[in-house]
This record gives structure tokens, sequence and C-alpha cells, in this order.
């Protein structure tokens, strides 16, 4: 359909994925993360980064990537995601990659 929707959240505390750099500072995720939340809703904003998608092969390919925050829009997106999961107490994002179709 040409884009996805995903939720980013904080990592559980201690947890590391294999083949990850080590966090060398407790809470650094953590705090990352709130911290961007929290400019882009004092912002009332939402991240946009351009991406190249499609890897090696399709170079010639683009993309765009939306970050939200918490928000009445993000929550559209999660309402499924919502019934399944309960409330989300943590920080997260709601992340909208759409590739270009032009």
């Amino acid at each position: 359909n040409g884009y996805a929707v995903l939720l980013a959240t904080q990592a559980a505390q201690g947890a590391s994925a294999e083949g990850t750099f080590p966090v060398t500072e407790p809470g650094l995720q953590r705090r990352l993360l709130r911290n961007l939340v929290s400019y882009l809703k004092q912002k009332q904003a939402a991240g946009v980064i351009s991406l190249p998608v499609g890897g090696a092969k399709g170079r010639d390919s683009t993309g765009m990537l939306y970050a939200f925050p918490p928000c009445e829009f993000s929550q559209q997106y999660l309402q499924s995601a919502l019934r399944t999961l309960g409330k989300l107490e943590e920080e997260h994002m709601v992340i909208v990659i759409v590739k270009d179709t032009a």
C-alpha cells in the first residue's frame, strides 16, 4: 500500500538486544525518547525526515518518515493496537513511513 505504521516505545530497563551496542549510561534511551516526545508535544508538531527507500537496488525511490507524539491524530492509528496492548503508560511515538510514488 506504500506506507507502514509503527509504534516506538521505550525499551525495558536493562534490556539489550543481541548484537546491539551496550548502553553506557543507564536511562539514556528513556530520557532521549521522553525529551523528543516532550519537545514535539510542546511545539504541537511531528518530526519529518526524507528517506531513501528500497535499498541499493531502488536508490531512485524515496519516502518520508513522520514521527508523531501522543496526540489525537496519532491515537487514530493506535485504536486497534490499544485494544490488544491496553493503555500505554510510557512515552511513545507513532511512526508513519510513506513511500513516494512520484
